[in-house]
């Protein structure tokens, strides 16, 4: 599934068996639940491990309807199943603005590190920098500094630097850091 989400939707939806971590990064809901039934027809019984890096699959995709049936079945939203980063960096990292908010609601740290030394913010900077869809970055950076993320570094430096987007994405960008406090 790792950076190929459309491509194992297809497959699944042409019969390729899934396990409750493959289904949750595809967004399949239907699969993963059958993961929790006592007939366990379509998938075999996860493990916790599954559990929770199918939960951060579906954080890092945005299927918010697999995340949330993952939370109330023992997803833990703080673990990183080895993967480096928590649910928190891989929604903020996606852009995916419903999912960043149900996970601050629930109290995830917003200065814990990633294997790579970025915050939460610093990986929603990665997912705005190298992201190649249309998603809009305005609304994560927003709730996550409105949530008390700490600007550090240079961040309108390396916006105006930015390459891959647009002046109008980077004054916007900018303006939201500039209202929390970044510094020229």
């Amino acid at each position: 599934i790792y950076g190929r989400p459309k491509a194992a939707a297809f497959l699944a939806s042409r019969g390729a068996k899934l396990n409750l971590e493959s289904a949750a990064g595809a967004g399949r809901l239907d699969i993963v639940e059958t993961s929790f039934r006592a007939d366990r027809a379509l998938v075999p019984p996860a493990t916790k491990r599954q559990l929770q890096a199918g939960f951060l699959w579906a954080c890092m995709y945005g299927h918010e309807d697999v995340v949330d049936f993952l939370l109330e079945h023992g997803a833990v939203f703080r673990d990183t199943a080895g993967t480096g980063a928590t649910g928190l960096h891989w929604a903020a990292g996606g852009g995916h603005i419903g999912i960043v908010k149900r996970l601050l609601e629930l109290g995830s740290p917003l200065e814990e590190m990633n294997r790579w030394g970025g915050s939460v913010l610093g990986h929603a900077g990665h997912g705005f920098e190298h992201d190649t869809s249309k998603v809009d970055f305005i609304p994560t950076f927003e709730a996550l500094l409105r949530a008390g993320a700490k600007i550090q570094g240079p961040w309108l430096e390396w916006i105006g630097k930015l390459k891959n987007r647009s002046a109008t994405e980077k004054a916007r960008v900018a303006e939201v850091f500039r209202r929390y406090g970044a510094a020229t």
